[in-house]
C-alpha cells in the first residue's frame, strides 16, 4: 500500500487479500481499517502501532505496538538534565526500547505462544541480524544497514507479490459521478438552495431601508446568506472524481461559509445584547 493514512485504499487492499484466501495478514499501516476489514470476514490479523485487539476483537491475534511515551519521557528528561545532545542524537529510535509484543488473543494456541518465544529467543536482541537477512545482500548473514530497513521491499520465497494500491486504484469506487441519479438529484437540490438564498440575499438588498428589515440588522442578514450560499457552492465540489484542487475547494469553501454564518450570528447577538444591556436607554 503506497499511500499512508488511507481507509479507502487499505480496505480495497484487505478485500483484495481475502479474496486471494489470504487467512491472516501482518501490515504496517497506523490505520485500524485493514484488522477491523479481516475481523468482520472471522479471518485474522496481526495489530501494529497499537494494542488493536482491544480496539477490534480478538481476531486480531496480537499487535506490534510502539511505546512513544517511554522514549518521549526519556527525552524530556534528557532535556530536563541537559544530556539530549550526547546522550539520544547518536541513537535510534529502535535502540530505545521503543517496540514491543501486546498480549496474545485467547485465539492463539499455547503450542504457537511456545514456539513464538523460542523463535524470539533464538533470534537474540537484534531482529535485524542473522542469516535470515543475507536476501538483502548482507555478507555471512551480517546485519542489515539503516538504508536497507527502511527500503525493505524485498518479496521472501513464498510470499504473494500483489498490486501496488494507492489511492488512483479504488477512487474511482468512491465518488459521486455527475450524470449518475443520485448526481443529478443532488446537484438539483443544491441549486435549488443556492437559488433560494440568492433571491433572500437580492430580497434584503432592495429592502434593507425598510422598518422590519432595518430592526434585523440587514449586515448581518446578508452575511449570513452569504454564507450559506459558499456552503451550497461547497456540495458541487464533492460531485465528480476527487482532485487535490476540488478537495481543497470543499475544505475552504464550506469552512469560510460556516464561518461567515455564525460569525454573522454571533455579532448580531452581541449587538442586541449590548443594546439592550445599556442601562442609560431605560
Amino acid at each position: 500500500i503506497r499511500d499512508s493514512n488511507s481507509p479507502i485504499v487499505e480496505a480495497k487492499a484487505a478485500k483484495y487479500l481475502l479474496d486471494l484466501g489470504v487467512d491472516c495478514v501482518n501490515y504496517h499501516q497506523d490505520g485500524a481499517t485493514i484488522p477491523i476489514t479481516f475481523s468482520a470476514s472471522k479471518k485474522y490479523s496481526i495489530g501494529y502501532s497499537s494494542d488493536m485487539r482491544t480496539l477490534i476483537d480478538d481476531y486480531v491475534l496480537t499487535s506490534l505496538t510502539i511505546k512513544w511515551e517511554t522514549v518521549l519521557l526519556r527525552i524530556y528528561h534528557s532535556i530536563l538534565n541537559g544530556t539530549w545532545l550526547s546522550k539520544f542524537r547518536a541513537k535510534r529510535l529502535w535502540e530505545l526500547d521503543l517496540n514491543t509484543i501486546s498480549e496474545f488473543s485467547p485465539l492463539v494456541p499455547n503450542s504457537v505462544r511456545k514456539s513464538f518465544y523460542e523463535e524470539v529467543n533464538l533470534i537474540g536482541g537484534n531482529v535485524f541480524c542473522g542469516e535470515f537477512f543475507s536476501i538483502f545482500g548482507t555478507v555471512n548473514g551480517s546485519c542489515i544497514n539503516d538504508t536497507q530497513k527502511l527500503n525493505m521491499f524485498t518479496i521472501l520465497p513464498g510470499v504473494v507479490n500483489g498490486p501496488k494500491f494507492n489511492q488512483s486504484n479504488v477512487v474511482e469506487d468512491n465518488f459521486i459521478q455527475w450524470n449518475s441519479p443520485i448526481g443529478i438529484a443532488t446537484a438539483v437540490l443544491i441549486s435549488l438552495g443556492l437559488l433560494y438564498s440568492s433571491f433572500i440575499a437580492l430580497d434584503i438588498v432592495i429592502y434593507s431601508n425598510t422598518k422590519v428589515f432595518r430592526s434585523a440588522s440587514p449586515p448581518f442578514c446578508l452575511g449570513i446568506v452569504v454564507g450559506s450560499i459558499l456552503c451550497y457552492i461547497s456540495l458541487f465540489f464533492w460531485l465528480g472524481r476527487p482532485t487535490t484542487a476540488l478537495c481543497m475547494c470543499r475544505a475552504w469553501l464550506g469552512g469560510i461559509g460556516y464561518v461567515i454564518i455564525f460569525s454573522s450570528l454571533i455579532v448580531k447577538n452581541y449587538r442586541i445584547w449590548k443594546i439592550f444591556d445599556n442601562k442609560h436607554l431605560e
